[in-house]
């Protein structure tokens, strides 16, 4: 009897536990069932058939659960193709090891075709006798997520192009003899000059990083064997300055002999050290998901309907800043925490929603410990119901505020360039790898006349222009396809009401309008362009003003002096034959100190640097020589104060009886617009509350100091400081107040430090200060007095009282052996810290 009794017990035991398991298992597919997370369960046989998937997959794949668990359906087979080998080869080597969970990032097919993005957490369930019994997985889709960062990279790419243009570094090896011809851009990249850069293949086997060396040569020699069609490899270059930059080098034999063997090479070298470190960033700062819900980032939660009394896990507590079960959770202190602007939304959205059994996601901002707002993605159902009433409901809680900055990042970023594009009097056309339109901006008036081009979009623009225009246009794209790089022409269309083909009058070719073109390739990192950036500019004007001037030598020179650009004339040794008034009122000078002389040696002697420009490289003295046209956009000339400025000019050969004899010469101020340049280049690296550099100015410049002592050895130090109290200034004054309290506080700073000492801005109420060649003892003193400073400060409130402001800071040293990015920061960071916790107002050295 005692014996039955404890089977009894046994059975009863095992029992509870089934049912326990089971109303886990429940729980957990209710809880995922409408959210983006797919669970799954795979069996242990070849190609991973799925035994379980959660409903949702329907939702997010298009397959339903009857489909993805049919006898005889692999999980693979949805795999990416591209992705599909180096997956089965890391489960394989997951499961070899007896992992217990692992986690990957893969791609899948949708049953539309299209492809997503997941991450994946599985965990191996292993049976007793050590075989494998089943694998579960929690799927994440990150499709939104990976879209959003690639369009925001291409947004920026676009702005780049549409700024600057392709900024590649290029190389052309022969290769029997080991020569190669590189250009500018290639040594600038480095550093150098190009006549600092011996012109042979070692120059760039030298530079490259030891780590790389085999890698960079064993994929280029499986291109030069015909192994590859093309050679591509990211690697890394050393700078003049002693880093290390990555490029993307791209070739590809463009020559080979009778037996195959490759000749000549040309390619391409693209810094992308910007985007490995974003890499890098992002690698460091992600966190490793923990078992199940922990794992996958998301918070999980528990609504007792009747009670109103709510349940949160250890992770929804956590992404708030509070530790876990910090206090107990119920409706009205969830409404507490939730941002006042959201409240009536969620409770509106909520209200409409717990009667559907699709259950609802709602996004909002929750207050943290610290008293800060981030963003909260809140997804869940009802999971039992009394008759209609719902009574337990179940869901996550997952932090979208980095997607929320990503987003607002990509707004701005689209501001900018439309603010940009809206600006530019130059029409643009981005088009496909295909070459249909994808976006115009065609300014008002330009093109007057003609079809808007706006109102083409997807069209090819072989069908949207005029055929022999679209002929140049299928020219410049071989051209670029070919070598990758951007090509330049001009056209010319006949004024709006001409008539037909073979019927155009004299008065409509007069009036016919002349364009120049500018078409780079859209690489987005893929072997061959992905689109194309059309620049076109109406230079009509121009065209017209040159044309008069070929006959203003022999005809009429007074009409020169209405023209608003720089215009003079020279005969066939250089010397001034005319010139107009704007020209003369650029150059400050007379016309009877301009006529007859050498105009080279007169204003255009000297580079913008101070160097002498020799008269052979002159524009004005190669187009004499050879009768070629020239447009030159960045040329120096000197006023007679000894005042230079830049020009773009244009040189075009005078013709008479068929000989040339001389040549005009337009050119334009430019130092507007290198004006405007600069100020981009200010607003970029300028904080634009308290004028001083911001965090990235700053990160740049402490990465150059450490660089710098790195190799040339020295001493310096770091100052951070950090406002007491900030907070409660904003609180209790208004933010108007505290943005004069960082004001105030910035030109204190700005005064307090020496002329070569870095201050800036680095967030907030945090500002820090590189201090080159100080020693800690001199440091401490300059703190010491830009603390004293800052307790004197007289910054008033709304009532004319002056508010008392204290600075803690902390301050360490330079060590060459340590990265900056890591220890450093964090070493003077605790000694801020330090002083916080000390009592404020005080300098602490670590």
């Amino acid at each position: 009897m005692e014996g039955n009794g404890t089977d009894s017990g046994g059975e009863a035991g095992a029992a509870l536990r089934i049912q326990a398991v089971t109303r886990v298992q429940e729980d957990e597919r209710s809880l995922f069932v409408g959210g983006p997370v797919i669970t799954l369960v795979w069996g242990a046989e070849a190609g991973w058939p799925v035994r379980y998937i959660s409903d949702n997959v329907t939702q997010i794949l298009g397959y339903s659960p009857a489909q993805m668990t049919a006898p005889g359906h692999c999980f693979v087979d949805h795999v990416h193709p591209e992705d599909r080998e180096q997956l089965v080869r890391q489960v394989e080597a997951h499961l070899a090891s007896r992992a217990a969970n692992w986690e990957q990032h893969y791609r899948l097919l949708t049953r539309e075709g299209q492809v997503r993005s997941f991450y994946d957490f599985t965990q191996a369930d292993w049976n007793g006798d050590g075989s494998l019994r089943q694998m579960r997985g929690y799927l994440i889709d990150q499709t939104e997520r990976v879209e959003l960062e690639a369009r925001l990279r291409t947004q920026e790419a676009r702005v780049e192009l549409a700024l600057a243009g392709a900024d590649l570094g290029l190389w052309d090896w022969h290769i029997p003899s080991g020569h190669v011809t590189f250009n500018e851009r290639w040594a600038a990249m480095l550093g150098y000059t190009l006549s600092e850069v011996p012109p042979h293949v070692s120059s760039w086997e030298l530079l490259v990083h030891p780590e790389d060396r085999a890698r960079v040569q064993a994929l280029l020699r499986r291109h030069l064997d015909g192994l590859e069609p093309a050679y591509s490899c990211e690697h890394r270059v050393r700078h003049r300055d002693g880093r290390w930059i990555w490029v993307l080098d791209r070739g590809k034999v463009m020559e080979r002999d009778g037996e195959g063997k490759p000749l000549r090479a040309v390619g391409t070298h693209l810094d992308i050290t910007a985007a490995k470190l974003a890499e890098q960033t992002l690698r460091q700062t992600s966190e490793r998901y923990q078992q199940t819900l922990a794992a996958i980032e998301q918070g999980m939660w528990e609504w007792h309907v009747p009670s109103d009394g709510m349940v949160w896990d250890a992770r929804a507590y956590e992404m708030l800043g509070y530790a876990d079960q910090a206090f107990p959770v119920h409706l009205e202190c969830f409404k507490q925490l939730v941002h006042p602007e959201d409240l009536g939304r969620i409770l509106e959205h909520m209200a409409t929603r717990l009667d559907q059994t699709q259950g609802f996601s709602v996004e909002f901002r929750m207050r943290r410990a610290d008293d800060s707002w981030i963003w909260i993605e809140s997804r869940g159902r009802a999971v039992a119901w009394d008759g209609a009433r719902p009574l337990r409901l179940l869901g996550t809680h997952t932090d979208i505020t980095a997607r929320k900055q990503a987003e607002l990042a990509l707004k701005t970023s689209e501001a900018r360039q439309r603010t940009l594009i809206a600006s530019m009097t130059e029409l643009l056309l981005a088009l496909d790898a295909s070459g249909c339109l994808r976006e115009v901006h065609q300014p008002e008036g330009f093109l007057d006349g003609f079809a808007s081009l706006a109102e083409q979009l997807g069209q090819d623009y072989r069908t949207c222009l005029p055929a022999p225009v679209a002929d140049q246009f299928d020219s410049a794209i071989a051209g670029i396809i070919g070598d990758g790089k951007a090509r330049e022409f001009t056209f010319a269309l006949p004024a709006p009401g001409a008539a037909a083909a073979g019927n155009v009058t004299a008065d409509a070719a007069a009036n016919s309008r002349h364009f120049h073109a500018h078409i780079s390739a859209l690489a987005d990192g893929e072997p061959y362009p992905s689109g194309y950036l059309v620049m076109v500019r109406d230079i009509s004007d121009s065209i017209r003003t040159q044309q008069a001037l070929n006959q203003l030598a022999t005809r009429n020179a007074a009409m020169l002096e209405g023209a608003g650009e720089g215009i003079y004339g020279v005969d066939g040794e250089g010397r001034c034959v005319f010139i107009n008034r704007a020209a003369l009122e650029m150059l400050g000078a007379l016309e009877s100190m301009v006529l007859g002389q050498d105009t080279h040696a007169l204003f255009h002697h000297h580079d913008e640097t101070g160097e002498g420009y020799p008269v052979a490289r002159c524009p004005v003295t190669l187009t004499l020589a050879d009768g070629q046209l020239r447009r030159i956009e960045n040329e120096w000339f000197w006023r007679q104060d000894g005042v230079g400025f830049p020009v773009s000019l244009t040189v075009t050969p005078i013709i008479e009886a068929g000989c040339r004899t001389g040549a005009v010469v337009v050119f334009q101020n430019q130092s507007q617009r290198r004006a405007q340049e600069q100020e981009l280049r200010h607003l970029a690296t300028t904080d634009p509350l308290t004028g001083l550099p911001n965090r990235r100015y700053f990160m740049d410049r402490l990465e150059q100091e450490w660089s710098r002592l790195h190799r040339f050895g020295g001493q310096a130090a770091i100052m951070m400081l950090d406002l007491d109290h900030f907070k409660r200034i904003n609180d209790n004054h208004g933010h108007g107040v505290g943005d004069q309290v960082l004001k105030a506080f910035a030109e204190v700073l700005r005064q307090g430090v020496r002329r070569m000492d870095v201050p800036g801005r680095l967030g907030g109420e945090e500002f820090a200060v590189i201090l080159p060649g100080a020693s800690l003892d001199g440091a401490r003193q300059l703190a010491e007095r830009v603390r004293r400073a800052v307790s004197q400060m007289q910054v008033p409130d709304a009532l004319g009282q002056p508010i008392p402001v204290t600075v803690s800071i902390g301050l360490s040293s330079f060590e060459p052996e340590t990265p900056v990015s890591e220890a450093l920061l964090t070493r003077v960071d605790e000694a801020l810290y330090r002083a916080k916790t000390m009592g404020r107002n005080r300098v602490e050295v670590i």
